[in-house]
């Protein structure tokens, strides 16, 4: 929910971190008031996803805590306060300096210590003294200025740039970054205690709430099959994209008014006509899943009614009435959004998820799964649908078949509905009739045919196949650091030749013979 006065919005999702930063804040706080120690804090997360609202919520707590301090620390001096009228608190953003002139920028630098040092300079840390001094993306910090900086949080004590003598000072350090904890000294990232921001994928639904407060109009044109699509993308901008993909349905309605055609004031079809320059989003990839999924003989119309009851869909026939999302729940005003998300949308998602056996956390589209990659759901997909029917039960067996790529046991007429030694038996079913499908489609691959160029593309997209896209997993197998995955993944565009096509399928390096390169 949205705080009176408050630049930021706080999604449902978002909030609860929230409230786990602020219990760690009156941790650290307690931790200085006890034994006079300023431990600092790292906050992380990728580009876009709001790391600057915890910055502003660590200052929230931080300035009425000083305020107390100085009342306290009156009462021992007979009236008068040791302490700073105001809690200093400055920001620098690292990545708008050099690397040399970054570390001269927090320690300070003393006359003639480098071209065009005129005269002394007081730092950062000088300047905050008994206060808060937040360095955004730390990461860009050079490693001679992590190792300073390092040492001036151990013991109090820095050194100006062509400086001989140690000054003190007593500052609170925050800090935020990008960067993955390879990307920097490793000794300098255990010293902060880390808190994660999660990125968008994470925590989907939160997509909506942010769409509530900046793009009302949008969200309340919402129908299933977009609504769905919104949820299915990994935003990989995160915030930030959901702020570029509004303003361009905006654009692009005004460019109809601008042109004259007939706008339809009930949906969004505009949301398929964006261009890959502005963002990943596809509209198109609900209507490819829907083609094979019919190709497959499998019953669209009975899935697109049961995602319905939770206001998400697939691309509906051409000519056919859908209405809005929150047409199919809301019948009066009195329904809370948070009780929307959390009741309908979230379940609808993770039922769209469990069905289709889909991480709900991947850091890809869901779309974008390939046959033969999944995971099993904590729950058994007809969990999710009241009174299931025999056609339910149907439906679930084929979508699962279609998923792994392998047919299940004939005699399997009822697909679990709850939890227990049923679905058990059908988990371990489902990984032994995939490991069987897998090896059956496996084709070897002679390296001695191939470049080296050759060899480690494909290896890498076997790799890439066999784990899903997980990066993480990637990362552990290939024995390389995430950003290495992800620039193999970008060099040899992976999420693209994975993406409802058959070619990795058909000519498949055998990862089990080839070792990483």
């Amino acid at each position: 929910m949205e705080k009176k006065k408050s630049k930021w919005i706080e999604p449902f999702t978002l909030s609860r971190y929230l409230d786990d930063f602020r219990s760690l804040y009156k941790i650290i706080s307690k931790e200085e008031k006890e034994k006079q120690k300023k431990s600092p804090i790292m906050i992380c997360g990728p580009t876009g996803v709001g790391k600057s609202m915890f910055v502003d919520e660590f200052k929230k707590m931080a300035e009425p805590d000083y305020e107390i301090r100085k009342k306290e620390d009156k009462e021992k001096n007979n009236g008068k306060s040791t302490l700073k009228d105001k809690l200093e608190i400055i920001s620098l953003n690292c990545a708008s300096f050099s690397s040399g002139l970054l570390t001269s920028e927090i320690f300070g630098h003393v006359k003639g210590s480098f071209t065009g040092a005129g005269k002394d300079k007081k730092g950062l840390v000088e300047k905050a003294e008994g206060g808060v001094l937040i360095l955004e993306e730390i990461g860009e910090l050079p490693e001679d200025g992590q190792a300073k900086l390092l040492t001036f949080i151990e013991d109090g004590y820095f050194y100006k740039v062509g400086g001989i003598t140690p000054k003190k000072a007593n500052v609170q350090i925050i800090a935020t970054t990008n960067k993955e904890k390879e990307d920097l000294r490793e000794d300098f990232w255990y010293r902060f205690f880390p808190f994660f921001v999660p990125p968008l994928h994470q925590r989907r639904e939160d997509v909506f709430y942010y769409l509530k407060y900046s793009f009302p109009d949008i969200l309340n044109k919402l129908r299933p099959w977009e609504a769905l699509t919104l949820l299915a993308y990994n935003w990989p901008g995160n915030v930030r994209e959901i702020e570029r993909v509004g303003r361009m349905i905006e654009w692009g309605e005004e460019n109809i008014k601008r042109l004259f055609l007939p706008l339809s004031t009930e949906s969004l079809d505009h949301l398929t006509g964006f261009n890959e320059t502005y963002t990943a989003l596809d509209a198109k990839k609900s209507k490819r899943l829907k083609s094979k999924l019919e190709e497959m003989k499998i019953k669209t119309d009975l899935l697109e009614t049961v995602l319905n009851k939770y206001g998400l869909g697939l691309l509906p026939k051409e000519g056919k009435k859908n209405k809005p999302t929150w047409k199919h729940f809301t019948k009066t005003e009195d329904v809370l959004f948070d009780e929307i998300i959390v009741e309908k949308i979230s379940k609808g998602l993770e039922f769209f998820c469990s069905l289709f056996l889909l991480d709900i956390k991947s850091d890809m589209n869901l779309f974008d799964f390939i046959e033969g990659d999944f995971i099993m759901p904590e729950k058994p997909p007809l969990s999710f649908i009241d009174n299931p029917t025999p056609e339910h039960h149907k439906l679930t067996k084929r979508i699962i078949e279609y998923r792994i790529g392998a047919k299940l046991s004939k005699d399997l007429k009822e697909m679990p509905v709850n939890l227990g030694d049923d679905y058990d038996h059908l988990k371990k079913m489902i990984s032994e009739r995939a490991e069987d499908a897998r090896r059956s489609r496996k084709i070897e691959t002679d390296p001695a045919s191939m470049t080296e160029e050759e060899t480690i593309a494909q290896y890498y997209s076997a790799l890439y196949r066999d784990t899903g896209g997980n990066i993480k997993e990637m990362a552990k197998i290939a024995g390389r650091g995430e950003t290495t995955i992800r620039d193999k993944i970008k060099k040899y565009d992976l999420k693209k030749s994975t993406d409802f096509r058959d070619i990795q399928r058909k000519s498949v390096l055998n990862v089990d013979l080839l070792g990483a390169s």
